[in-house]
This record gives C-alpha cells, sequence and structure tokens, in this order.
C-alpha cells in the first residue's frame, strides 16, 4: 500500500514540474509565418509622368508682301513671294499622365520647348532687277495639348500622338535700297501636330526615348502695317497657304512621379 501511494506522489510530482516545462518548451518553437499571395506589381506604363527633350527642328516658311511693290500680292502673278527653309535646336519639357490596360497605353501630354529658327533672304534672290531688299522670319518656341496612344512590350513602349499646337512667328521686310523703308510683323500661330515615338523603361522608374514629330500652323494674313517711312502696305505679309511648318526629332527622358 505504501509503494501505490508513494508511486503515485512521484507520478504526481513529475506532472507538476512537467506542467511549466513543456508550456515554455512549446513557446520556443519557432512559428512557421502564414501563407501570402505574392503582391501583383502595377502597371509598368501608368502613371503621372515629367521630363525633357533636346534635339533638331526643321522648318518651313512661304509668304507674300506689297513691301516693294504695292498691291503685288492681290495681282495674278504677284513677284514678292518669299520661300525659306530653316532649322535650329529645339528643347524644353513635358508632363502628362498614363493609363495602362493589358499592353494598350494611353494618355495626355503638355510640351512647352524653346526654340529660335531665323533665316533671312537677301537682294536678288527675292527680285531681280531689285538690290537692298532682305527678307526675314524668324520662329520661336512650340508648344503643344496631345493624347497619345500606343502599345507596350513590357519595358518597351511603341506610340502615336497627335493633338493642338502653338508657335510665335515674326517677320521683317527691309527694303534699304532705295528709300530704305522697313516693315514689320509678328503673331502667335495655331495649328495641329501629329508624331511617333518609341520609349523604354529603365528599371529605376525613369524611361528614355526617340520621337517625330510634324507641326502644321495655319498664320493669318498680317493687313495694313505701315512702313517705317509712313506708308501703309496693305499685304503686310499675307498669302501664307500651307506651308508654314516645322520637323522635329527630339531625344526624351521622362521620370515617373508617385506609384502607378
Amino acid at each position: 500500500m505504501k509503494r501505490i501511494m508513494l508511486f503515485g506522489a512521484v507520478i504526481l510530482a513529475v506532472q507538476l514540474v512537467a506542467a511549466p516545462l513543456s508550456g515554455a518548451s512549446a513557446a520556443d518553437l519557432p512559428v512557421k509565418a502564414p501563407m501570402m499571395a505574392p503582391v501583383a506589381p502595377g502597371p509598368l506604363w501608368s502613371g503621372f509622368f515629367i521630363g525633357g527633350n533636346i534635339g533638331d527642328a526643321e522648318s518651313h516658311s512661304t509668304f507674300c508682301t506689297d513691301a516693294t511693290v504695292l498691291f503685288n500680292c492681290s495681282s495674278g502673278a504677284p513677284l514678292d513671294v518669299v520661300t525659306q527653309r530653316f532649322s535650329g535646336l529645339v528643347g524644353g519639357g513635358q508632363t502628362g499622365y498614363r493609363f495602362q490596360f493589358g499592353n494598350f497605353v494611353f494618355g495626355p501630354e503638355a510640351m512647352l520647348d524653346g526654340m529660335v529658327n531665323h533665316t533671312q533672304t537677301t537682294d536678288t534672290a527675292i527680285l531681280p532687277g531689285f538690290p537692298g531688299r532682305t527678307r526675314t522670319t524668324t520662329m520661336k518656341g512650340l508648344s503643344s495639348v496631345t493624347g497619345d496612344a500606343g502599345v507596350a512590350f513590357d519595358r518597351f513602349y511603341l506610340y502615336g500622338k497627335g493633338g493642338w499646337a502653338i508657335t510665335s512667328l515674326d517677320y521683317d521686310a527691309n527694303n534699304t535700297l532705295p528709300g530704305g523703308f522697313d516693315v514689320k510683323g509678328s503673331e502667335y500661330a495655331t495649328g495641329w501636330t501629329g508624331g511617333a515615338g518609341v520609349e523604354y523603361m529603365l528599371p529605376s522608374g525613369w524611361s528614355v526615348g526617340v520621337e517625330y514629330n510634324y507641326y502644321q500652323f495655319d498664320p493669318k494674313n498680317i493687313l495694313n502695317v505701315v512702313n517705317t517711312g509712313g506708308v501703309t502696305i496693305p499685304c503686310t505679309f499675307c498669302n501664307f497657304g500651307r506651308d508654314t511648318y516645322v520637323q522635329t526629332i527630339t531625344a526624351r527622358i521622362n521620370v515617373r512621379v508617385g506609384p502607378p
């Protein structure tokens, strides 16, 4: 009987000692983290972006003027018609937002570029037999509001774009001989633009690309400006036709701001 009572006491003591030890051991065991579903990244090309561009601009301009012969431009065969080609650097910044659905990407963009394309035609290249004439055209700045749409192939984005554009035009018809009379005019000309480009997204969130744009402008007739000799020139700068345009090829860099 005493042996049975002693055995029971030993069993009870073992249980009292083992209980806290087993609890501590269980607490010390590493707990396996619960399974987490992988987080899908946002669309690569979605989001707000801002960047810059620089490149080459090729300009073309045609106009008629009555600066030498009054009512020249209203005649059947005007003499004083000037056609000019000129080029220069263009560069500035752009900003916009893109939406990506699958491989399809689209969004608006605003661009503001600086440019000063300037040319001067002189003497008999304008009017044979009328020396001392210069005709000057200056095209300053390019701004546009466009939409682009295209297809993304992972980190490559191929797109087309189009929209509204504006530039500043300055004209000068100077007759140094005879009389030395000069007449000037300027205006903001609006029109449309269209282009295409390719862009590559770097792992850092910056992207680089190349873009081509064509800008077609529609200048309005500048009429009845008084020259330096006090004579009113009826068709000061007019009859532009559809030959006032610019073509640009630019390198671009953008950075996406904030999450997609």
